[in-house]
């Protein structure tokens, strides 16, 4: 389910554009969101379950075919089918493409944050880079939301724009914070969202799970594009043309980040981070919080050791990656707190009775004694900072004992074992 925080709302008014267009033919991108295991929003409604991918893909093709039959545009989709498409790979489409406009075709859903519960939306650029790019991505979308509010009886919303907290465009100036819309606008493309009614609010649903309801939306979008770009009909319908299909075109370059899969562990002296390499990355913005987030290390390898770490303090950690001109989503959020190794003091065995003692940790919430026997690994977990003493009665053989510490805070987080201490049990 999606939610969106809106930190500027503004109503659209539909206003006639007179523009000069400098490349023909227009090329138009349509994304119907989700599709594959990306399955977007979803409701049960009488024991039957409708997916937003589905309802997506119906609307972007009713599109498709009514502009197909206009002069003057080259129509392309992303997807053609229930196939799984990554939002970078939907970005580098457009851009091979060489697309005047990429709209990207959604369907929203309330979720716990959202004050608005129904109706349409337009998802487009803050404007801060690149802001003719907005000039025509607004210019559409305002034309799209009356459009498609005199064809289904929803509520026209209007502009929906958010920053990003942590990325920013190369000026410098606040990010958008949704992906497309920004990938678009580091792309050079007027790209933007549309939020066609909430598939969990019971009118806009009535309208949404009827298949010629969803035809009748996909073509008030294409009649947006047409009215914009000022489009003549035409007798022939061509070839749906998809990224499924080669196209001509010397832009190879990634022009967006994959985001990072950031991965965190204790180790002896202090939290180690890694991540994947991301292709097109030149370095990579670690980002690491306390109280509060503040941007920590620029990196340019793909991990990184903190040992500016206190015992028993609580870390998160977010990583972007970045070249000269664009920066990626945030990665995952990972945290830990981190907690001094212990030492084992003294291992001694009586009767077959093992006593180990070891070092206290004045942070620890407890310790966990680890014992190996002939491959197999036993644990046993003693509760209390101050426990640092433990008995145990074990049959015959050789043992290796090892000791970690853990802390719970915001979660159970561990230390890294202790040296082992050998053993043998008569």
């Amino acid at each position: 389910m999606k939610k969106f925080l809106a930190v500027l709302l503004s109503m659209s008014l539909f206003l006639p554009i007179t523009i000069v267009h400098g490349q023909t033919p227009v090329v138009v991108v349509i994304d119907p969101g989700h599709g594959g295991s990306e399955l977007g929003a979803y409701v049960n409604y009488n024991d039957e379950t409708y997916y937003e991918k589905d309802m997506n893909l119906k609307m972007a093709t009713a599109m498709y075919n009514k502009l197909s039959q206009y002069d003057g545009v080259k129509v392309y989709m992303t997807r053609t089918d229930d196939s799984t498409v990554s939002l970078s790979s939907r970005i580098a489409y457009a851009k091979k493409m060489k697309a005047n406009v990429l709209f990207s075709v959604h369907v929203n859903a309330k979720g716990s944050a959202s004050k608005e519960d129904n109706g349409l939306f337009a998802l487009i650029s803050n404007g801060h880079y690149r802001s003719h790019l907005r000039d025509v991505a607004k210019g559409i979308s305002d034309l799209a939301l009356q459009y498609e509010a005199q064809t289904s009886g929803m509520v026209n919303n209007g502009d929906l724009l958010r920053n990003s907290g942590t990325t920013t465009y190369p000026n410098n100036t606040a990010a958008d914070y949704y992906y497309i819309v920004r990938a678009s606008v580091n792309a050079n493309i007027p790209g933007f969202i549309m939020e066609h009614g909430f598939i969990d609010n019971d009118q806009d649903f009535a309208f949404l799970s009827n298949d010629d309801s969803l035809k009748a939306m996909g073509e008030a979008d294409a009649q947006a594009v047409i009215d914009y770009y000022h489009l003549s009909l035409k007798g022939s319908t061509p070839v749906n043309e998809s990224q499924n299909e080669e196209a001509t075109s010397d832009e190879e370059t990634p022009v967006t980040l994959e985001a990072p899969t950031l991965k965190l562990k204790n180790v002896s002296n202090g939290l180690q981070l890694s991540w994947n390499a991301v292709e097109g990355a030149t370095s990579y913005d670690l980002y690491r919080k306390v109280n509060k987030w503040v941007k920590y290390k620029n990196v340019k390898a793909t991990s990184f050791l903190n040992s500016a770490v206190k015992n028993g303090q609580r870390y998160s950690y977010k990583i972007v990656a970045k070249n000269e001109s664009v920066t990626s989503d945030v990665s995952n959020i990972k945290s830990a707190a981190y907690l001094n190794r212990t030492k084992i003091k003294k291992a001694s065995v009586k009767k077959r009775k093992v006593t180990l003692t070891w070092l206290k940790n004045s942070k620890a919430s407890g310790y966990v004694v680890r014992y190996i026997k002939n491959g197999k690994t036993y644990t046993k977990t003693y509760k209390g900072k101050a426990k640092t003493k433990a008995k145990l009665s074990l049959k015959k053989g050789s043992y290796k004992f090892s000791v970690r510490c853990y802390i719970n805070k915001s979660g159970k987080y561990y230390s890294v074992y202790s040296t082992a201490k050998s053993v043998k049990v008569k």
